[in-house]
């Protein structure tokens, strides 16, 4: 059994939970078991939830999640189907845990929106749990980490690395970003996330997915080659916003880049200076007050 530190014990661990970008995502093939293989460059920007932990003294296995936050309606009710919930009943089943577990989650971050908010919260779970009984995150990675992506989902790998990275197959290979990849995104710090007022199912998008109706018309053509997302398509004919979103970040100032991030709906563009992000944020947040749309950095 994992031992826990008495201060442990009483202690309130947080870990922020970062947003997660894929400026890319290719389908390889479908597997015999129903997913599909994929290779994304993934980056992560300083917009998070926050991850409170606290570990009691009690010793019957329960797990307690509480959430806050201006999206916290929607998954104050997902009981054993909250990401966080399931990352630490797989983490104390691996490392034989007793102790009660409480989880906090303050939910800054859109609900199924294609920027990793669960993942990264899971994530988030299983580092500060690491954290807490002294057991290496590395290790917990490369011992659990398929176990992780299909048990928990494919982005949460990427989000226990939280830095620019390649992922491949269902999550659990990780690789360096390219070369060509990191150079653009270390020159271009600064994106604008738009999110229309609506949820996109990831699973609908993929039961849609054929690859022979691939459209990947995108915008500057001399990033073409290394953005190319081929859910995209399939979620602007499932909801038109989609395409909507793309348009007002194209006609914003000091654009480099824009796409759709994982299966949608949120959408984002990569700006020459952080001014010019800001104020495109400000216009687009305007001309469509009820979606989300924010700016930040990216780590």
């Amino acid at each position: 059994m994992t031992v826990l530190n008495l201060f442990n014990s009483m202690t309130t661990f947080k870990e922020k939970a970062f947003a997660k970008i894929n400026l890319s995502l290719k389908i390889l093939n479908k597997r015999t078991d129903g997913y599909h293989n994929i290779e994304s460059h993934v980056i992560f920007i300083n917009i998070y939830d926050t991850i409170s932990l606290k570990v009691l003294n009690s010793r019957k296995k329960n797990i307690y999640i509480e959430s806050t936050g201006p999206f916290s309606k929607k998954i104050k009710n997902l009981g054993k189907d909250n990401l966080c919930y399931k990352a630490a009943l797989l983490f104390i089943k691996k490392y034989n845990i007793e102790n009660d577990i409480v989880i906090k989650i303050k939910k800054n971050l859109p609900i199924a929106s294609g920027i990793g908010g669960g993942s990264s919260d899971a994530a988030a779970t299983l580092k500060v749990l690491a954290k807490i009984y002294n057991i290496k995150l590395s290790k917990l990675i490369n011992n659990y980490s398929y176990e992780i992506s299909r048990e928990l989902g494919a982005d949460v790998p990427a989000c226990l690395h939280s830095k620019k990275i390649t992922m491949k197959n269902i999550g659990e290979i990780i690789k360096n970003i390219s070369y060509n990849t990191k150079t653009v995104v270390c020159s271009y710090k600064w994106i604008v996330l738009v999110t229309p007022n609506k949820e996109i199912s990831t699973k609908n998008i993929f039961d849609n997915f054929n690859r022979k109706t691939i459209n990947n018309n995108n915008n500057p053509k001399h990033f073409n080659h290394l953005f190319k997302n081929d859910l995209k398509f399939y979620a602007e004919k499932i909801e038109p916003s989609v395409t909507d979103a793309q348009k007002l970040l194209s006609r914003q100032e000091g654009i480099i880049f824009y796409s759709m991030s994982g299966s949608g709906p949120t959408c984002f563009g990569i700006f020459d200076t952080q001014n010019n992000a800001i104020n495109a944020k400000n216009k687009i947040k305007f001309l469509k007050p009820k979606w989300w749309t924010n700016w930040s950095s990216i780590l």
